[in-house]
C-alpha cells in the first residue's frame, strides 16, 4: 500500500503500544512495550503501520519509501529523528517534508487509538 501522491498530505507519527500480560491467577504481569510507526493520508484516511525496533533514520526511511509516494507533503510532530528527512527525502525520494502549520494531528491520533485498541 503506498499513500499520497503530488498535492496530497500523509501525516505520520510513532507511538509506543504497550500491553499487560495477565498471569493464570488473574493479575497483571510484565508489560511488553514496542514502538509502531505509521501514516495516514488525509484524504483517503488510509494508513499503514509497522512495528519498528528503533525510530532512527536508518529504520524509518526504507518505511517511508516503501509506503509514501514521490511528491507527498509528509506532516509530523517535529520529532528529532525525522530532523535529516527532509535532505533524504529530497534528494533520493522526491518528497516534501514539512511540519503542519495550522493543521490538527486529530487523523493521525485517531489512528493511534485504533492501532492501540487492535494491538493490546
Amino acid at each position: 500500500l503506498q499513500l499520497g501522491g503530488p498535492g496530497r498530505i500523509v501525516q505520520i507519527d510513532e507511538t509506543l503500544v504497550s500491553s499487560n500480560k495477565r498471569t493464570r491467577q488473574g493479575r497483571t504481569g510484565a508489560s511488553q512495550q514496542r514502538w509502531v510507526f505509521g501514516g495516514v493520508d488525509n484524504l483517503t484516511k488510509e494508513a499503514f503501520l509497522v512495528e519498528v525496533p528503533q525510530r532512527d533514520i536508518a529504520t524509518l526511511m526504507p518505511i517511508i519509501q516503501q509506503h509514501i509516494l514521490p511528491g507527498t507533503s509528509i506532516w509530523s510532530d517535529r520529532w528529532s529523528a525525522y530532523n535529516n528527512l527532509t535532505q533524504l527525502t529530497g534528494l533520493t525520494h522526491g518528497i516534501d517534508f514539512m511540519a503542519p502549520t495550522g493543521v490538527h494531528s486529530n487523523v493521525v491520533e485517531n489512528l493511534w487509538r485504533c492501532a492501540r485498541e487492535g494491538l493490546k
